[in-house]
């Protein structure tokens, strides 16, 4: 259809266009570095800003009418709970049609998420962009409306007292206001799963927080917990509302706050308390940054840049830190035949980012286990790879010698791989096969003191393994050959004795390891091929 392009493309080089002329006018004023606060920003303690008046009126009504009506596709903001029921019950309201998406691996189609007659187009327009189906395969199901709400009391007095949590409007809801843009972003369960798994295969720290499940939980009441507050609800939910929003600066109480409900109710991210994805750890909010940051990998920074910065880091000793210690006086222990190779071993899993399981034991990400064997594997293996199933792996633990005094290295931030293998070998009764979280070494943590300095463009610099082994070993075969577990843990094997080496004095190094000597690039010309061949 007819698209209106910016008014100031021109000048400001603006490649968006736009459904209505209006929109566009409308966009052209975040040209001017205007910011307009929110008209009830003191009474609401509201901290947003926007780009024009238009946007800050329209974002108003987030907070004078914060009730939005449950039918799906209806945009209509009421001020009470009551009015919003009783507009969403009315028998005369519009009901849409809605559809199933019939891709079995599809999230949409497993959680059972109906979709209007415009978001089924664009969703098998995506499927066949991802070449999971041909177009002639996508035959949508009809879909009932889902329960608009819960007939609970306890779920009303909620509700009532709820507030909309302003970081994460829905895009329906902005796009209706005209607080948003229409530029057809992309919704992020619909996103490639391709780049999902990606996302969380990230080494860097600022996203591997993930979390032990009793940091999770919100704090209830201890003088008589829920019930007791039952007793006066409108008083006390008002008052710890409050309270809340005075202590956490949020005003948000939502019913997966108060109720103690399964693992993962809500966001894995620190201090976040969003709903999570369905089959997700982290809230669409969380998700999608996840997706952004996957893609900043070295060859989004400047290797030149990098190497001065490591280079810069190694012209002093590096210290040796105290969680450390265990694997040195381990390796010294092993090496004089004190104990067994197997008490100090390198872990590294692959893992589906929806449900947080082993690759092995997910059955239905069998097509995405596919993406994966394609980018391990050469193409001329053969795909139908085997798996070992959770009685081969716990029999091999005990077959090489892991046992619970095993010290075991991870290249991560947290230790959330050895509870992922916990986890999945507990699940089928084998417990006691694996260490505690004790013996567990996050490596990345003993890097991040010696590489602390932020780049150029502000990001501190990158910790992922596809970054300090090149620069380390840039000629080393291993390079590139990230994101399988194998190579993985070898690659951190490599990384562990550079860090040795570092924690010498500069005087006493291998001459491999002193700073001039150390990040050169490993580009060769064709002459030095020549030159080294016999």
């Amino acid at each position: 259809g007819l698209r209106f392009p910016c008014p100031l493309a021109d000048e400001h080089n603006c490649p968006k266009t736009f459904s209505s002329s209006k929109m566009a006018k409308a966009h052209s004023h975040i040209h001017s570095g205007v910011q307009i606060p929110c008209p009830l920003a003191k009474g609401y303690g509201c901290d947003l800003m926007f780009k024009t008046q238009e946007y800050a009126r329209n974002h108003k009504k987030l907070h004078t009418h914060p009730f939005i009506c449950p039918r799906k596709d209806c945009i209509r903001r009421f001020q009470s709970f009551g009015d919003t029921l009783q507009h969403a019950d009315d028998p005369n309201h519009q009901v849409p049609e809605l559809f199933l998406c019939p891709v079995q691996m599809c999230r949409s189609a497993t959680i059972g998420k109906p979709l209007n007659g415009h978001d089924i187009k664009w969703h098998r327009n995506l499927h066949v962009q991802l070449g999971h189906i041909d177009s002639t395969d996508f035959i949508p199901q009809a879909a009932k409306e889902q329960q608009l709400h819960s007939d609970i009391s306890l779920y009303s007095l909620i509700q009532q007292h709820e507030r909309l949590d302003l970081t994460a409007r829905s895009s329906r809801e902005e796009l209706a206001l005209g607080i948003a843009e229409d530029d057809g972003d992309l919704d992020v369960n619909e996103t490639d799963l391709k780049d999902i798994y990606n996302a969380i295969d990230s080494d860097d720290n600022d996203h591997q927080d993930m979390q032990d499940d009793d940091e999770m939980q919100e704090a209830f009441p201890k003088d008589g917990g829920l019930l007791q507050e039952l007793e006066y609800p409108s008083e006390l939910l008002s008052q710890e509302h409050l309270q809340r929003r005075e202590s956490r600066g949020s005003g948000i109480l939502r019913l997966a706050n108060r109720c103690a409900g399964p693992q993962n109710s809500v966001c894995a991210s620190r201090n976040c308390d969003r709903l999570p994805v369905h089959g997700c750890a982290y809230c669409p909010l969380h998700l999608s940054n996840l997706l952004q940051n996957s893609h900043k990998s070295i060859h989004n920074h400047s290797i030149t840049q990098l190497q001065e910065m490591f280079k810069s880091a190694i012209r002093k000793e590096w210290r040796i830190q105290p969680q450390y210690d265990v694997v040195r006086k381990r390796t010294k222990e092993i090496l004089q035949s004190k104990r067994p190779g197997t008490d100090l071993i390198i872990l590294d899993d692959e893992f589906s980012p929806a449900s947080q399981q082993l690759w092995d034991s997910l059955p239905f990400w069998s097509h995405i286990s596919q993406f994966k064997a394609k980018e391990v594997y050469s193409s001329a293996r053969n795909t139908s790879l085997e798996h070992m199933d959770v009685d081969e792996v716990a029999f091999r633990l005990r077959q090489v010698g892991i046992s619970p005094s095993t010290v075991i290295i991870v290249y991560h931030a947290t230790n959330f791989d050895l509870k992922l293998l916990t986890r999945f070998l507990e699940s089928a009764g084998y417990f006691g096969y694996l260490p505690t979280e004790e013996n567990c070494i996050p490596i990345v943590n003993v890097l991040r003191p010696h590489l602390s300095d932020r780049m150029s463009s502000g990001r501190r610099f990158p910790l992922k393994l596809e970054v300090p082994c090149p620069l380390m070993f840039p000629r080393h075969s291993l390079v590139g050959m990230n994101h399988q577990a194998l190579a993985d843990c070898q690659q951190t094997r490599l990384v562990c004795m550079a860090y040795e080496e570092l924690c010498k004095p500069v005087a006493e190094r291998g001459e491999e390891w002193r700073p001039d000597a150390v990040a050169r690039s490993s580009q060769r010309s064709i002459l030095d091929w020549l030159q080294d061949s016999p």
